[in-house]
């Protein structure tokens, strides 16, 4: 899991038309997502595309039982600066006070100066499940300034065979 922050929340006002920046950025998911549907020549307002971007967000968690039920009982993750092999280094970790609350260091991280993060840990503990933790969290803090919270899982990107995402994505 990877986050990446730098975005200017008020990349909005930079261009007359949500649409021409989206375009402009060739962000053709961000583009068509602006578009009203029963209008094409109509642009959704700021406000919309939040709202449907978080229904989006919400609906994929309803529609992923596992995910819901996941959050549903969500057990807030303690992270390590190192990496953690077996129960024994656990245990180690735990008595030298190594661990500290894997959330609280990625809002500190948010706030900061810094612009990539990256999660590690084998499959299955968590990672994904935090993303859209974190997800729903940023937006039940958002304020109207803030950055817009999208988990996008590399599943849906990645392609076998890929060995470089970074430097596949689209510009």
């Amino acid at each position: 899991t990877c986050l990446i922050k730098g975005i200017n929340p008020a990349w909005h006002q930079q261009q007359p038309s949500l649409l021409q920046q989206a375009k402009q950025h060739k962000q053709a998911k961000i583009a068509a997502l602006l578009l009203n549907a029963g209008a094409p020549q109509h642009a959704m307002t700021l406000q919309e595309a939040l709202v449907h971007l978080q229904e989006a967000s919400q609906k994929e968690v309803r529609e992923n039982p596992i995910q819901a039920q996941g959050l549903n009982l969500y057990v807030p993750l303690q992270a390590s600066r190192y990496p953690i092999k077996d129960l024994k280094e656990l245990q180690e970790a735990l008595q030298a006070g190594l661990l500290f609350s894997l959330h609280q260091y990625v809002l500190t991280f948010l706030q900061g100066q810094e612009t990539l993060l990256l999660l590690q840990g084998t499959s299955g503990t968590g990672k994904s499940l935090y993303g859209r933790y974190l997800e729903d969290f940023l937006w039940k803090q958002r304020q109207p300034k803030d950055p817009i919270p999208l988990f996008i899982p590399l599943s849906r990107i990645y392609q076998p065979g890929m060995t470089d995402l970074i430097g596949t994505a689209p510009a």
